[in-house]
């Protein structure tokens, strides 16, 4: 049972990041929750409840006198529930930081969206000029190339393409109310797309980093911790059987030449 509930750990957790991450539902109720609620879907409850079944399922067999006698399968159990604990803890952070993230018009995602519209509605006032239309085209392909790729030199890009408006407003005849206007604009941006590419260096942006990573050795590591303590509760038991199968027989050998000697004294 134990390799089952783990197993579903491992199912669900792998649903969320593939079904969640781009899930509109689950993002527009993270986005009603005060800061640092999280918003469930039916993939971190199953998760939830899956990890408190293998909490319990791990507490019954340390109950076992199987597992009090034999100090090695005890220390291994204590090592399975540390990594169910961790797995869990793991899997608590990536949600956060996917939540944090946010998709479409939610989480950071939608907050950078928003002022980079608030940015091209600033530049819109401008003289136009080739070289404003070229920063602001080349803001936009950076833009959709981060959320495409995940690439940190799109954010670069974004903070080259800005210097350009950033310097002609400083230096140009607006009204100091429109240069703080745009400033607190411009910053917001580049801070929030900042704040994205640390998200997602957090998250990880394949299996091989950050917590993408964390989560995937974890999951291996309780794998390979059930299937250790699963083996050796079968070698435990074979041997406790084999050693009750031979008194059996040694007690129907005794009882079986009492019964000949008894048989042959009355005779």
């Amino acid at each position: 049972q134990l390799s089952t509930t783990v197993q579903h750990m491992n199912a669900t957790q792998r649903d969320f990041l593939m079904i969640d991450r781009t899930n509109e539902d689950y993002f527009k109720e993270a986005s009603k929750l005060e800061e640092g609620q999280l918003a469930q879907t039916e993939r971190t409850l199953e998760f939830a409840n899956s990890y408190q079944s293998a909490l319990k399922d791990v507490n019954e067999l340390q109950d076992t006198d199987l597992v009090k006698n034999e100090p090695v399968l005890k220390d291994s159990i204590d090592q399975l529930k540390t990594e169910i604990n961790n797995y869990n803890t793991i899997f608590d952070q990536m949600h956060e930081n996917i939540q944090k993230r946010g998709f479409d018009r939610y989480g950071v995602v939608g907050e950078i969206d928003t002022m980079k519209k608030q940015l091209k509605a600033k530049l819109a006032a401008m003289p136009q000029d080739s070289n404003l239309d070229k920063a602001i085209a080349n803001l936009d392909s950076a833009h959709v190339n981060y959320l495409y790729t995940q690439e940190k030199r799109f954010l670069d890009q974004i903070k080259d393409q800005l210097n350009y408006p950033n310097t002609q407003v400083m230096l140009g005849s607006f009204t100091d109310s429109y240069k703080s206007e745009y400033n607190t604009i411009s910053e917001g941006y580049v801070n929030a797309f900042a704040n994205l590419v640390a998200l997602d260096d957090t998250i990880g942006r394949n299996p091989e980093e950050g917590l993408f990573a964390e989560l995937t050795a974890s999951s291996d590591r309780t794998n390979e911790l059930v299937t250790q303590i699963t083996e050796t509760i079968k070698t435990e038991l074979e041997s406790s059987l084999k050693s009750l199968i031979g008194k059996l027989i040694l007690l129907v050998l005794v009882v079986t030449g009492a019964a000949i000697v008894f048989a042959f004294v009355l005779a």
